[in-house]
């Protein structure tokens, strides 16, 4: 099996920014996001449990690893889009 390569933390952010606008482009620029941490061995950090407290605009949205992560090599953080009803 080959060795999978790991991304760096800016690959990961700049993976996110795209499915990000990607979602904005299909669900509008007013879509809600919010930010679920990982759950990876580490655990989330006290910045990921932080920003998922609140929603964001696709631009607005954190990217992981958050500035101070301490473990930004396991650091995972995803977006959920939150659609209105009706």
């Amino acid at each position: 099996m080959p060795d999978r390569m790991a991304l760096t933390p800016e690959e990961k952010r700049d993976s996110a920014r795209r499915r990000l606008a990607a979602s904005a482009c299909v669900l509008g620029p007013d879509t809600r996001y919010e930010f679920i941490p990982n759950n990876m061995a580490a655990g989330p950090c006290e910045h990921c449990l932080a920003a998922a407290l609140r929603t964001y605009t696709a631009d607005e949205a954190p990217l992981a690893p958050l500035a101070g992560c301490p473990h930004p090599d396991q650091c995972v953080g995803y977006h959920r889009s939150l659609l209105p009803l009706g």
